[in-house]
């Protein structure tokens, strides 16, 4: 009996230690996705940079070659008008029988000098070949451009076009305190009075940003290291509830946000109130959040740890985005 305890002990272990390889995997995969998905995101802006500089070329080249066209065709033009007038000239001065050879050499030489007139002209006036070089030095941007996009990491990229979220007064919850430049938000001991207004959260601690994106991507970071053992931090519709603290005004618990959220040592992603707990090896001071809207993918990163990716949202986005 007594083996046979032990026996059903072991197992029942292994089958815990099953589990834990099995939830390893499973969220090893969704981190390998997550960073499948940022970089696909990142070659369709990349597609997208390439693309639109090369219609943008074409456009200057046909503009040049339409230029050409009505240039040569008003200089011909001209010759032909002018010919057609020297032909006439020549026809009213014909030589006639002349019984004097003096008379009859000066009539000569004057048409002579007439019908030189127009090769003069026509030298004059035949299209100069149009410079080409401001187009070259276009070209020789345009690689440059592409050569600094694909050589330089998106990790630099994204650095490089990184803001701070302008936080909306008129949505902050009374507890929670704004800074002068809108900049920071900090928990405040005492409720604070605030005119009460339609998008003021009145229950739950939370604010909403002054942006809201509609396409484009767009990256921000925001600074946690004084945000205590419990945040939660994303993205959402505006269209989010205010007042109450059901799922409707609940960042991640509805249709219109997106939450990260930690809550002692334990991080979560929510949304429609699904959540999946997320690994971490070390508490973000600051994190980063990738939005690409027509791509439809929402990134958090560690921005701390070399931007170790956290946690990517797949969706289609169908309203402005803001910063919660």
């Amino acid at each position: 009996m007594v083996l046979c305890l032990k026996d059903l002990e072991e197992r029942e272990e292994q089958e815990a230690g099953n589990r834990r390889s099995v939830e390893q995997a499973a969220n090893d995969l969704k981190v390998k996705c997550g960073l499948l998905l940022h970089w696909m995101a990142h070659a369709i802006m990349s597609k997208r940079q390439m693309s639109y500089k090369v219609t943008e070329l074409q456009l200057l080249l046909q503009k040049e070659e339409n230029l050409a066209k009505i240039f040569i065709d008003e200089k011909t033009q001209q010759a032909l008008e002018a010919h057609d007038q020297q032909l006439e000239s020549c026809q009213e001065k014909q030589i006639q029988q002349h019984s004097d050879p003096i008379q009859l050499l000066k009539k000569y030489m004057e048409i002579k000098n007439e019908m030189q007139e127009p090769r003069h002209l026509l030298e004059q006036w035949h299209p100069i070949p149009l410079s080409s070089e401001h187009i070259l030095n276009y070209y020789k941007h345009l690689v440059t451009v592409l050569q600094f996009i694909l050589q330089k990491p998106p990790e630099a990229r994204l650095k490089e076009s990184a803001r701070s979220p302008n936080w909306e007064y008129d949505s902050l919850h009374p507890r929670l305190k704004l800074s002068d430049d809108h900049l920071v938000v900090s928990c405040n001991c005492k409720r604070i009075f605030y005119p009460c207004g339609p998008q003021r959260f009145n229950k739950l601690w939370q604010v909403l940003s002054r942006d809201a994106f509609l396409s484009g991507s767009h990256y921000w970071e925001v600074d946690l290291l004084h945000a205590g053992a419990g945040w939660w931090i994303g993205a959402a519709y505006p269209s989010i509830g205010r007042k109450g603290d059901s799922e409707t005004c609940r960042l991640g618990w509805n249709r219109a946000s997106w939450c990260l959220k930690k809550f002692n040592f334990e991080y979560w992603a929510f949304h429609k109130a699904d959540r999946n707990p997320i690994l971490i090896e070390d508490d973000p001071d600051c994190t980063g959040i990738f939005l690409d809207y027509e791509v439809g993918i929402l990134s958090f990163y560690n921005v701390t740890d070399g931007m170790a990716h956290l946690h990517t949202f797949c969706c289609k986005f169908t309203e402005p985005v803001t910063q919660p």
